[in-house]
């Protein structure tokens, strides 16, 4: 298998768990789960995770999170700020 492949294919498995990861943010991460997408002992597929990505998988998990409730903030501010303005004209 030449390099170019492997890089492929753990490309292929890095987005599969970016994949389940996005699908089941809101019920919730387990690690089993998330290692069983890619066949791996949970022990295994961390130290893939991290080899291929530079961080834990559970700080990936984190940054989704941290991602997804600061969208949901700015999507709240916005919203705010159109609110202000709609008064303020009146006035």
């Amino acid at each position: 298998m030449n390099q170019s492949s492997v890089f492929s294919k753990n490309i292929e498995k890095i987005n599969k768990v970016y994949e389940y990861v996005f699908l089941n943010i809101q019920e919730g991460i387990n690690l089993e789960e998330a290692s069983s997408v890619l066949n791996m002992a949970p022990s295994s597929f961390c130290r893939f995770f991290k080899k291929k990505t530079g961080i834990t998988f559970m700080e990936y998990v984190k940054n989704v999170r941290v991602g997804m409730a600061a969208k949901l903030l700015a999507k709240q501010i916005s919203k705010s700020l159109k609110f202000v303005t709609k008064v303020a004209i009146i006035i």
